[in-house]
């Protein structure tokens, strides 16, 4: 068995998770056209619809006729495709596991989603991408008698289901025949029966969800908020009967303010609230965050003709770098295995019936950087004489086993091969210490009687994929890494190849790190010694260069010390008494004792008086000097 036919057999032959988006706006959505989102596109985008001019925006049949002239929807397509390449390559997928599912639903129109959507459907064989039609309905409804509100459902379609079907569809289920795509909104009776009859439709059922539900424009704010405004009017009414007339029950009044203001917290969902969406009966609810889906668990009942309300994160993309983004995680919906010759009603059975009413289970998010490197699998191959027969080989065929990129757990009963499987990839990976491979201890090795039981005359082959970058560009990031036991061992190295069969050699690439605790060496693990060796096995050499640095910086401060000392020293030399530093600063200390304003006014009256008094000597001087005689 070649490597490739290894990684082909690895692939699931019944389910498998893939990429979805079931909120997906394409450029036929008028409020793309202004504001912040308008400003977020690329330019290609942008140069496109800029050309539709703003004051179309309110008319939604022009609005979407433009966007198709300008923005044809084989374009929009290539780019939709682009960004499913770029997630497959990211997350290593490979042709097969990279299929994509993606609802486009539009702000009540659906004519460029239906020709996106078909022309998906076309190129499904070669491009392993399929759109289905939708349609992001503004309904009016009311929460109770004379209180009515709007919320944003999206409702999806199979592939192929043109704008006059879903019309059809979407006309009787409300009741109303005179809508059509393009108005503004869809005004029903009761959002529960409009729902199920649209579910329900002889012709043209749909996936219900609940966009953004609470938000601003989802059915839990919307009548959250119709719901309080009753709560605070009978709050005040109480309130004020209270003020008004003191004599009545003031205890009970003030339980019944208390148990209204408890109901109108802003801060939980409401029973009247929750009880509106659980009739309804969605097979969806698009939440904010992951963690929002603990408010809608009461909702998770089964009844087999309505959806189950399963929050799900979605995109809400006005954009296509943002489709399959949501909230930072990637979603996953996990189908039976899909291939170009599906059925398109089949399909929309699995996606609705299956997937996403247990979506529990079979809607998933993962969130880039969590899982990067991973086991795909083990192969475990007779290729001896007289192999080890532990393994159930048929026909001398390879024992194969696939693994998923996140949890796995081995479960079966005592003597079933848990721990036979976990030694054959600790072989197969090459997790052994050098001195455990020595000839003279070898056979004391417990891992290594285990290996002689189960693997003897075996060909022992595993298979990584990373996305981290590890593995640099080999093809499907994937590498295989094998190696044969026989007794006495000879073959120490592990050989390491390509999806091609063609040898690599490990100094030229980064072979994954696999780490096998078992659990006599967890509880050894607990030592001090072998604690230190944990953390260096997590850390790498890191530890060692703190250690490094935290010794150098010691050492510098060491010397930093000394060098003060020094220096500190020489000051006290020169500072010492006697010193002629210490004379000069003492006499400067009393010059400055006695260098103040008033002593220096007094010093000045001196120093006059000197002058006066020198210029006087001087005067006498020449007085006594002068030669009365030679002035007669």
């Amino acid at each position: 068995m070649t490597n490739q036919e290894f990684l082909k057999s690895l692939e699931s032959p019944k389910a498998q998770f893939y990429l979805c988006d079931f909120h997906v706006h394409s450029p036929a959505s008028y409020d793309i056209r202004t504001g912040k989102r308008f400003a977020a596109l690329s330019s290609l985008e942008r140069e496109k619809i800029e050309q539709i001019p703003e004051e179309m925006a309110g008319q939604l049949e022009d609005y979407e006729y433009k966007a198709l002239e300008l923005f044809p929807v084989h374009l929009y397509y290539d780019l939709l495709l682009k960004r499913r390449n770029q997630l497959a390559e990211q997350w290593g997928l490979s042709p097969g596991e990279d299929w994509a599912f993606m609802a486009i639903t539009d702000h009540n129109v659906c004519r460029y989603s239906h020709l996106l959507a078909k022309h998906a459907w076309t190129k499904r064989n070669e491009n392993r991408f399929i759109v289905f039609p939708g349609i992001e309905l503004t309904v009016r409804f009311d929460v109770s008698k004379d209180l009515p509100t709007v919320a944003h459902i999206l409702c999806v379609f199979e592939p192929l289901t043109d704008r006059s079907s879903i019309r059809i569809a979407i006309c009787d289920a409300s009741g109303t025949p005179e809508w059509s795509p393009g108005l503004p909104e869809l005004k029903v009776e009761s959002l529960p029966d409009f729902v199920n009859k649209i579910r329900s439709h002889d012709l043209y059922p749909a996936i219900c969800i609940s966009a953004h539900v609470g938000s601003s424009k989802g059915v839990q704010y919307a009548s959250t908020r119709c719901i309080l405004n009753n709560l605070d009017a009978e709050i005040i009414r109480t309130q004020s009967s209270l003020d008004l007339n003191p004599d009545q029950d003031a205890r009970q009044a003030r339980e019944h303010i208390e148990r209204l203001k408890r109901r109108r917290s802003p801060d939980a969902v409401s029973l009247e609230v929750l009880e509106l969406i659980g009739q309804c009966g969605f097979d969806a609810l698009q939440i904010a965050e992951e963690q929002d889906k603990v408010h809608y668990n009461s909702l998770h009942r089964f009844r087999p003709d309505f959806g189950r309300s399963v929050p799900i994160l979605c995109s809400d993309a006005h954009r296509v770098e943002d489709v399959f983004n949501c909230s930072g995680a990637v979603s996953f919906l996990k189908l039976s295995r899909v291939s170009s010759t599906i059925d398109r009603r089949v399909l929309f059975h699995d996606v609705r019936d299956k997937a996403l009413k247990y979506g529990e289970t079979r809607y998933s998010y993962t969130y880039p950087g969590k899982v990067s490197e991973w086991i795909e699998g083990i192969r475990i191959t007779p290729n001896a004489t007289t192999p080890s027969r532990f393994w159930p080989f048929r026909s001398d065929s390879p024992f194969v086993l696939s693994f998923s990129r996140n949890l796995n757990c081995l479960i079966g009963g005592r003597g079933s091969g848990k721990s036979a499987l976990i030694e054959a990839l600790a072989y197969g990976l090459n997790t052994e210490e050098p001195n455990e491979l020595d000839p003279k201890n070898i056979d004391a090795q417990d891992w290594y009687k285990r290996a002689k039981a189960t693997l003897n005359g075996c060909q022992v082959d595993v298979c990584y994929k990373s996305t981290s970058g590890a593995l640099g560009d080999l093809p499907k990031k994937v590498i295989f890494s094998g190696r044969y036991f026989r007794e006495p061992i000879r073959e120490r190295a592990v050989r390491y190849s390509n999806k091609d069969d063609t040898e690599l050699f490990s100094q030229n690439i980064e072979v994954p790190r696999v780490q096998i605790l078992r659990i006599h060496e967890i509880e050894k693990a607990a030592e001090p010694d072998k604690l230190r060796e944990l953390f260096d096995s997590f850390c790498g050499n890191q530890i060692k260069v703190l250690e490094k640095q935290i010794s150098d910086t010691k050492q510098q401060l060491v010397d930093q010390r000394r060098r003060i000392v020094r220096v500190v020293e020489q000051l006290v030399e020169l500072v010492e008494d006697g010193s002629p530093l210490s004379d000069y600063v003492n006499r400067f200390r009393r010059y400055n004792e006695v260098n103040h304003p008033d002593m220096q006014v007094k010093y000045q009256n001196v120093d006059n008086a000197y002058e006066a008094e020198k210029i006087a000597r001087e005067a006498i001087q020449t007085w006594n000097e002068i030669d009365y005689n030679s002035l007669k």
